[in-house]
């Protein structure tokens, strides 16, 4: 609820005693959606670790089906996006170019980790 006010009163001893706040809430259970009805558009929290040979890329994404992820890389750059009822986009600048043939992902728990090797190690 946005903008609401709790107005609570007291009576002790005969006094009362009335409080007014205003607070912003949000519900973690709904789905947040933008004006027109669609689905909002999140930026994950993402880590990207350069291991040497490999680049280890680590994405939050909670509630998230694994069948609605889509990566995408060109050269150095990641894309990162997801379809489904909570949708989040990213782009990402690697540290190297990489072979995208090589990917490793695994997704649990709402965590993406990807496993890329260098277009000069491949």
């Amino acid at each position: 609820m946005r903008g609401s006010t709790t107005i609570r009163s007291s009576v002790r001893g005969g006094t009362t005693t009335t409080v007014r706040s205003s607070a912003t809430a949000t519900s973690s259970t709904s789905t947040a959606r933008s004006s027109a009805g669609e689905p909002q558009v999140r930026e994950p929290l993402v880590d990207v670790f350069d291991e040497g040979e490999q680049i280890v890329v680590v994405a939050e994404l909670p509630g998230v089906q694994m069948a609605d992820i889509r990566v995408q890389i060109n050269a150095d750059v990641l894309a990162l996006e997801t379809t489904g009822e909570r949708r989040y986009e990213k782009e990402i600048l690697l540290p190297a170019a990489i072979d995208p043939t090589t990917i490793q992902q695994t997704y649990r728990n709402g965590i993406l980790e990807l496993r890329l090797l260098r277009l000069d190690e491949a």
